[in-house]
């Protein structure tokens, strides 16, 4: 492999990590206050094969090793960023909203839209569930990582409509 397009997929990386990570890290850290060690620990990993690369640069089979492992991680940190969300942040929110709105749903129900609201929030938040079933299944079975991260995106953006 030659030094641009070495230099190429390098940056490629990086520049996914800028567009589709960090602004999930910056979102979990906002709504959570944390940063979750999941998450610190696949952009440690990541960082530590590009700088393989540098060991060896010369080595195509070397660098391609760690160009396919940084990836890896790179995917492995977008799957546990949605997770975060998803199954953490979101559904506490869920959570709060319903223990502490369920006690006036009876009222609220046939007040709100004449009960359109209620039926919406259900059927979508049963879409919900449905979406994380998928896509924890898809983790489980070690199907690919990007059909993986395309479900717990949809969850993601589904959650976004409820709240």
């Amino acid at each position: 492999m030659d030094i641009n397009d070495f230099h190429n997929k390098v940056t490629d990386l990086y520049v996914d990590y800028r567009t589709k990570v960090h602004p999930l890290v910056v979102l979990i850290q906002v709504e959570s206050g944390e940063f979750p060690t999941q998450i610190l620990n696949e952009i440690r990993s990541f960082d530590f094969h590009i700088a393989c690369c540098y060991a060896d640069i010369k080595n195509d089979i070397f660098v391609n090793e760690h160009i396919r492992k940084a990836t890896s991680h790179m995917e492995r940190c977008l799957i546990d960023c949605y997770k975060s969300l998803v199954n953490i942040i979101y559904f506490d929110r869920i959570k709060y909203f319903e223990n502490n709105i369920k006690k006036h749903f009876y009222s609220i129900e046939k007040i709100i839209d004449n009960g359109n609201f209620y039926r919406q929030y259900t059927k979508l938040k049963n879409e919900i569930t449905e979406k994380i079933k998928l896509a924890q299944m898809s983790e489980i079975e070690l199907n690919s990582k990007q059909d993986t991260i395309n479900l717990f995106q949809e969850s993601y953006n589904l959650y976004a409509q409820l709240i």
